[in-house]
């Protein structure tokens, strides 16, 4: 067995205990890359679809 492979195995708890936290991480910077990318485009506050009125 290499070394990386030890290592790896060594390390899938961590790996797995810390994997909703980035996958959050990642949903929420998504969503702020959109939220400003609809700021910057001048667009109304109410989105599509929305069912509260502005």
């Amino acid at each position: 067995m290499g070394r990386g492979v030890a290592r790896r195995d060594e390390l899938t708890p961590a790996l797995q205990r810390s994997r909703s936290r980035f996958s959050r991480t990642r949903m929420v910077a998504s969503y702020a890359g959109v939220v400003e990318r609809v700021a910057w485009a001048g667009a109304p506050a109410a989105v599509a679809g929305s069912t509260r009125s502005a």
